[in-house]
């Protein structure tokens, strides 16, 4: 998915009001990609964590990172590669990517809530431009994929589970 402006990436059961939490996140099966432009016609998607409730990392990097580089680090435990730049929590079981202001405009309290007073729950990226996608990635082991998120434009990051 293409996205231009401040990103956020948290779990969207914190932004969210409850009626559109509802009707877009409850039921989200395991595989499926929800767009959120029927929310206002917000830029951004949420998904399924696969796992449940998590803790993630997200890090910037000076040059794109594909699947592979993450297998490696998930299969062999490797260290991840670039800058730490922000974390964030799933307490539903769900991650949401969406351009901040927009958000902001959505639920103003909630959106600054995030960013300002509760900082380990979202990861805010400031001026990107690019693509955004979901990338399932199988530890080998005969354990559920890990789901990471991996942006590539005019900076590129990935996210990568850490709890």
């Amino acid at each position: 998915m293409k996205i231009k402006g401040d990103i956020l990436i948290t779990d969207p059961c914190y932004w969210m009001r409850d009626e559109e939490f509802n009707k877009y996140c409850l039921g989200a099966e395991p595989g499926e990609i929800i767009l959120l432009n029927p929310i206002n016609n917000m830029q951004g998607m949420m998904a399924d964590t696969i796992y449940g409730d998590w803790h993630c990392e997200v890090y910037k990097t000076d040059g794109p990172v594909d699947q592979s580089v993450l297998e490696d680090i998930i299969r062999y435990n490797k260290a991840p590669i670039g800058t730490l730049v922000g974390e964030f929590t799933a307490d539903a079981g769900l991650v949401s990517i969406s351009e901040y202001n927009e958000t902001w405009d959505y639920d103003k309290k909630k959106a600054e809530d995030l960013v300002d007073k509760y900082t380990w729950t979202a990861a805010l990226l400031n001026n990107f431009d690019g693509d955004i996608t979901f990338v399932d990635i199988y530890p080998g082991n005969d354990s559920e994929p890990v789901r990471c998120i991996i942006g590539k434009g005019n900076y590129n990051f990935y996210t990568i589970q850490v709890g």
